[in-house]
């Protein structure tokens, strides 16, 4: 089961109408709806007070409490056992459907990918890369590993990779994939496309995107309440629900700094600089 807690604050214009309101008690609201054929609560809470009254909350989200879904401006009470609930596990495979559908759009065989792949979570990877790259780097701290993966791509597909274990080796690579956000900004310029999960921590030349937006589902619509952004509600039907079907959504657009992007603005940046 899903659940998720929108906070409205009851506001008027009215100073004695504000004032009455003081003395009324907090209302709850329960919806219960199903999405993709998991149960969904959705909780809304109408607060009178300036605080939220948790125990009141206690007796309808219960055990829900350590994984709810709400938005960052609610302060949980964590000492009562409450969690928000967040991970990065969907939008890392975002981030990877992008990187596909990004050399997929590009039709140049000749765009340099680097992939950082620090902890081998994604072997399974380059061999999809290397339909759309002659020429593919990855960066490793388990190149025992990736000496294996090596050979057996080589062998079934006759693409060959190179594997390294610094960054320094992705000097002049076009598109750099970093799904767990551990690149260095300083070996970029700027026509590199850095597709990642976090913001940059530091100023950079490059495009780094690190947010991504699923196309509109009217299953995720009906279920999910507008106080709550729809890939994060997808982000749970992923990792909580198991809807795997999910994990195949190439982004509607994705985010870096004060810019939106769509696979074909991406493209165009890397393919307008390629000789």
């Amino acid at each position: 089961m899903l659940t998720t807690l929108s906070v409205t604050a009851f506001e008027s214009k009215n100073p004695f109408t504000h004032f009455l309101y003081k003395f009324k008690r907090d209302k709850i609201t329960v919806k219960m709806s199903e999405c993709y054929g998991l149960p969904v609560k959705n909780i809304e809470y109408i607060r009178y007070l300036d605080s939220i009254r948790w125990r009141k909350l206690d007796k309808v989200i219960k055990a829900q409490r350590n994984h709810i879904l709400c938005g960052e401006s609610i302060s949980l009470p964590k000492e009562r056992g409450y969690r928000r609930f967040h991970t990065d596990e969907y939008k890392r495979r975002l981030c990877i459907n992008t990187s596909i559908g990004l050399l997929s759009n590009s039709k140049r065989k000749d765009v340099k990918v680097g992939l950082i792949d620090n902890h081998a979570e994604y072997m399974m990877l380059p061999k999809y890369l290397l339909k759309h790259t002659d020429s593919l780097c990855v960066v490793t701290k388990e190149t025992d590993i990736y000496k294996q993966v090596a050979e057996n791509v080589l062998e079934e597909s006759g693409a060959p990779f190179s594997y390294y274990k610094t960054q320094n080796a992705l000097k002049g690579c076009k598109l750099i994939i970093a799904p767990f956000s551990d690149y260095d900004t300083c070996i970029t310029a700027f026509d590199t496309v850095i597709l990642a999960t976090e913001k940059p921590k530091n100023d950079t030349i490059a495009t780094v995107i690190y947010d991504y937006s699923i196309p509109k589902d009217k299953n995720i619509e009906k279920a999910c309440p507008q106080t709550l952004d729809s890939t994060y509600f997808a982000s749970a039907l992923y990792t909580i629900g198991k809807v795997h079907s999910l994990g195949t959504l190439l982004p509607r657009y994705s985010i870096s700094e004060n810019k939106v992007h769509t696979i074909s603005s991406l493209t165009e940046i890397i393919d307008k600089n390629l000789t």
